[in-house]
């Protein structure tokens, strides 16, 4: 008769989570499933006293343990999971998720000025794709740039040229751009509804026939 020979298993406190780990007797090293801790069962665990945080060095199994400093007595296999949820809370307040919004751009901001070789790429992608139709997009950014590399000096010239204009563009927009906005009512009034237009309108009007009926009647 064939004998099955039976697997003693003990149990041990997870040194990180807290969480209860059953292993077979003569392990060496077990992890944690929960936290992936790998610790050794057989290795003197360390906690932290709960009142004068010294270290304290106790076997895996102990229920409780008192500290030889302040003689506070404490729970070994609660105080491992206070300590990660105290770990946790400090994570948390080192780094704070941002829940800010992104902020929306100015739709009166000028679009921003290409330069000589992007004016390039938008005269020229079409062309390309219409001789290489089997390019893929990248592919034919390749390929606009090898024949830039290619071009003289002189080629190149009506492109920068195209970027100069492009450049001196967007300075007078921008320039725009930040007189309407250090002018409060200049652009109040540009941004007035037809409504509000038509309103301002009527206002006015109605202002000079009173003051015209006044002088009249004088």
């Amino acid at each position: 008769m064939e004998y099955q020979q039976s697997t003693v298993t003990n149990t041990i406190y997870c040194s990180c989570c807290g969480v209860q780990l059953s292993y077979p007797t003569g392990s060496v090293f077990i992890q944690c499933p929960k936290c992936r801790n790998t610790m050794n069962p057989q290795a003197p665990q360390q906690t932290n006293c709960i009142n004068c945080s010294t270290l304290l060095a106790h076997p895996p199994n102990s229920l409780y343990i008192q500290c030889p400093k302040c003689l506070v007595t404490m729970n070994a296999r609660e105080q491992p999971r206070t300590l990660f949820q105290q770990q946790q809370q400090f994570q948390y307040q080192e780094y704070p998720v941002s829940h800010q919004t992104k902020k929306r751009k100015d739709p009166k901001t000028p679009k921003s000025a290409s330069n000589a070789y992007m004016i390039f790429c938008k005269e020229r992608r079409d062309s390309i794709k219409e001789e290489f139709p089997n390019l893929t997009f990248g592919q034919v950014g390749a390929k606009l740039g090898e024949i830039w590399r290619q071009l003289s000096g002189a080629e190149k010239q009506p492109y920068d040229e195209s970027a100069l204009q492009e450049r001196d563009r967007y300075r007078k927009d921008l320039s725009v751009m930040q007189e309407e906005n250090s002018n409060p009512s200049k652009r109040q009034r540009t941004d007035s509804t037809p409504l509000e237009i038509s309103a301002e309108i009527a206002a006015t009007r109605a202002t000079a026939v009173d003051v015209a009926g006044s002088s009249n009647s004088s």
